[in-house]
């Protein structure tokens, strides 16, 4: 007769890689949370810059002013800039020419002279300049400025720290 032998885990082992696996879980969660937040908030920057140079480009190709204003509905101006925002020809308010909308929980401000930015015909935004920006963590992660040329820039991290006293 064949002896034949057995060969598994006995239930410490398993134990010991069970809780290997959690104390490596523990570590790596929050490094995730924090890569994916980083993700969203750069996203975020990057579709508002595309947004800002395709508004510039359109009132430049077109010969027409545009403006971008915050929009929860896609329909009428607001002030909250967090739910999103549209981009639409100045003189007709109903010819929406884009519309984002922000999904994920976020706080987004913008720093300028009027509520909504305007470009006009020849690309320039000479009454709508100002900043965009973003807070975490009681810092100002990233901003976009705008300049009266109508050119936008992402803001140095000097700029940055000179205006984390608006975050709470």
């Amino acid at each position: 007769m064949h002896k034949r032998s057995q060969h598994a885990f006995s239930l410490a082992e398993q134990m010991l890689t069970l809780a290997l696996i959690s104390i490596a879980c523990g570590i790596a969660l929050p490094s995730l949370s924090a890569a994916v937040q980083k993700n969203q908030s750069e996203a975020l920057r990057d579709r508002l810059q595309a947004s800002l140079h395709a508004a510039r480009t359109y009132a430049v190709l077109h010969r027409r002013p545009v403006e971008i204003c915050a929009s929860q509905n896609g329909k009428q101006c607001s002030s909250n800039w967090d739910e999103g925002w549209m981009t639409r020809l100045s003189k007709s308010p109903n010819n929406l020419i884009e519309r984002h909308q922000i999904l994920q929980p976020t706080q987004l401000d913008w720093q300028g002279f009027g509520a909504n930015i305007r470009f006009l015909a020849n690309g320039t935004s000479p009454a709508s300049n100002g900043r965009f920006y973003q807070c975490q963590a009681g810092a100002v992660f990233w901003q976009l400025i705008i300049n009266r040329q109508g050119r936008v820039r992402a803001g140095s991290r000097a700029e940055n720290q000179a205006l984390s006293s608006k975050c709470p």
